[in-house]
């Protein structure tokens, strides 16, 4: 089950949950390295059912990013209220160096969030223009 890591921790800690089992040891067992500029898929054998009116936003784990570079790529990932499958992470090495995930390690953090869902009113007001990222310039 995921945890806070204190009664003031506003996410929940995600795991890696590696479900190969390891017929020698008896355990669950597993890790794998993100190489530099990789990219990962990371289940973590999780299901919730979120209240209505609330979405899961996957966040990264500030250590993670700080100490190895790792991140969610798609910071923040969404998880809607009703989506019934497995929670999968998918991190990144922003880092120098190869990294390595074990079973059991926290990858990434839940934040559950209330959210109004508002229907368009049918009213554009138009488009700003087609410059894109970066188009106003700095100042």
């Amino acid at each position: 089950m995921p945890t806070r890591a204190t009664s003031g921790s506003a996410g929940y800690d995600l795991r890696y949950f590696d479900d190969t089992f390891d017929q020698d040891e008896k355990i669950l067992a597993g890790s794998f390295i993100i190489e530099r500029g990789g990219i990962r898929i990371v289940p973590t054998n999780l299901k919730v059912q979120l209240p209505k009116g609330t979405f899961g936003m996957i966040c990264p784990r500030s250590g993670l990013a700080a100490k190895h570079g790792i991140t969610v790529l798609n910071s923040p990932g969404i998880v809607d209220f009703d989506y019934e499958g497995h929670i999968r992470v998918i991190l990144i090495n922003h880092g120098q160096d190869p990294v390595m995930i074990n079973h059991g390690d926290r990858i990434a953090q839940m934040v559950i969030v209330p959210y109004s869902h508002l229907e368009p009113s049918g009213t554009f007001l138009g488009f700003r223009g087609d410059g894109g990222f970066g188009s106003t310039g700095i100042q």
